[in-house]
């Protein structure tokens, strides 16, 4: 029974340890945390909390004519969509983390542009593809991908 219980132990003990060959350290699981280089500082970050403040959409459409003058299927030409968040913490008053978040959508793709009133005011945007016709899309992508990524500048 001594025997079991003192082989269990150094099992136990043995995984907790670093892994190791021949002297040299393996890499463990988790991967260190990417820093901004030398001399630049990270991206300033939204902190406080967002209200919808504007929103918009448009769809250019075309319909023809078939046979004996009947109206045929409507093709979408254009469609498009943008909406906008003001985030800040006190009303007239600018404070670090605040800023405004934009999401604006053709029949490209779409586009986040992120503005951080900080000390170092910073503006940042990033692409995605996405289909926006309406308002509703608009808002949606906003607080699904601009929103986030205001709060946290490494990921966009």
């Amino acid at each position: 029974m001594r025997h079991w219980l003192t082989l269990w132990l150094a099992l136990a003990t043995a995984s907790c340890a670093e892994p190791t060959t021949h002297g040299a350290r393996l890499p463990t699981t988790r991967p260190p945390q990417p820093t901004a280089p030398a001399g630049e500082m990270q991206a300033p970050a939204i902190e406080t909390e967002c209200v919808l403040s504007a929103g918009d959409s448009e769809i250019t459409t075309r319909r023809s004519f078939g046979p004996n003058r009947a109206l045929g299927p409507t093709t979408t030409l254009s469609a498009g969509c943008s909406m906008s968040a003001t985030c800040v913490a006190r009303q007239g008053v600018q404070t670090p983390g605040d800023g405004l978040v934009e999401v604006r959508c053709d029949e490209h793709g779409c586009a986040c542009r992120i503005e951080v009133f900080d000390a170092r005011p910073a503006t940042r945007t990033f692409s995605f593809v996405a289909e926006c016709k309406d308002t509703e899309q608009a808002e949606r992508l906003l607080n699904e991908r601009c929103i986030p990524a205001a709060r946290h500048p490494s990921h966009p």
